[in-house]
């Protein structure tokens, strides 16, 4: 028998991106446009299976040191597909939006005071630090800064795939409704 099983994968996507510091944010959800410190990713650079287990060692994987994950090189990739895929990861949470539900995601998150805090660490400790005049970027109309970052997610994804199973035995397939009715009747 054939079916069409919707089949879940994770990857690992590892990326630039600039971590923008934006000194007239005070971080006031609903007042300020943008929060005082994000990231925007710019450039993927690796994508890669990975782990939970160490047993995954066995297997190929070794542990990434800044994730804890056991990560391994990916022999064959879609590069469109993935591209594709870097694309929805910089409009989602918590890098951007895509809509104005996936908006208050983004706000909720960018504007808490642990991530903030988080970042602004982050900020903190990497040289050397860009400035952006206000007018340059269209979409950071003010003076800001910003740093190179290298960081990784984790993202999920789902494809369609064809496969075959086993019929149950005993199974028996019918034509047509008709038929199925005098077998029972």
């Amino acid at each position: 028998m054939i079916t069409l099983r919707n089949y879940k994968y994770s990857k690992m996507f590892v990326f630039e991106a600039n971590l923008i510091y934006i000194p007239s944010s005070f971080n006031r959800m609903g007042i300020d446009p943008l929060p005082r410190f994000f990231m925007r990713p710019t450039v993927l650079k690796e994508v890669l299976d990975y782990s939970l287990n160490p047993t995954s060692v066995k297997n190929g994987y070794s542990k990434d040191k800044k994730s804890g994950l056991y990560v391994k090189n990916i022999d064959q990739i879609d590069v469109e597909q993935t591209n594709n895929q870097f694309e929805f990861i910089k409009n989602t949470m918590p890098f951007g939006y895509m809509n104005e539900a996936s908006y208050q995601d983004f706000i909720e998150n960018a504007f808490s005071a642990e991530y903030s805090l988080h970042l602004e660490t982050q900020f903190s400790m990497l040289t050397p630090k860009y400035t952006v005049q206000a007018g340059v970027d269209s979409q950071i109309d003010v003076l800001h800064y910003y740093v190179k970052i290298t960081d990784s997610i984790v993202k999920a994804f789902y494809k369609k795939k064809v496969v075959e199973i086993a019929q149950p035995k005993g199974l028996i397939v019918y034509d047509s409704l008709e038929e199925a009715t005098k077998h029972f009747l």
